[in-house]
């Protein structure tokens, strides 16, 4: 498990069962170039590029956007090309930024989903059937989008 802290922000990646699934958990505030803090956590975990990752939002309390965040930066572009697919955890309140998350991954041709806080293991399963599967029973809810 590795832990980075930045600001009041905690990024933990935490390793899975499955090599290629990796778990990315932000608690706390996250600092206005919380983007790139991202990015730059996840560089050494996705090297071989077929990575399914696992956004865990449910934690963060706070995170502001400056005008200039976000950009595409080189961090995000290597993380998209070493990514299949991602599932994103979160608050609604945190729609914007998993829209941007979202966008700037799809740019690259990564299947992505947003998820309500309480749906962790479907977003898991999601990620585990290969994202391949429409795991959810029933109708999205207001709360969650789902970008694909």
């Amino acid at each position: 498990m590795i832990k980075r802290p930045a600001f009041n922000l905690m990024i933990e990646i935490v390793p899975h069962d499955d090599p290629d699934v990796i778990v990315v958990r932000m608690q706390g505030i996250a600092p206005i170039n919380g983007f790139e803090k991202l990015a730059g956590a996840l560089e050494t975990s996705t090297q071989n590029g077929d990575a399914r990752i696992l956004f865990d939002w449910t934690k963060l309390q706070e995170w502001k956007l400056s005008s200039s965040e976000p950009k595409m930066t080189e961090s995000w572009i290597r993380l998209a090309r070493a990514t299949r697919c991602a599932a994103i955890v979160h608050h609604s309140r945190w729609n914007r930024q998993a829209a941007w998350l979202a966008a700037a991954l799809r740019l690259h041709d990564v299947k992505v989903r947003s998820w309500r806080r309480d749906e962790g293991d479907r977003a898991m399963a999601w990620l585990r059937s290969d994202c391949s599967s429409l795991v959810r029973a029933e109708a999205p809810s207001s709360n969650a989008a789902v970008f694909e």
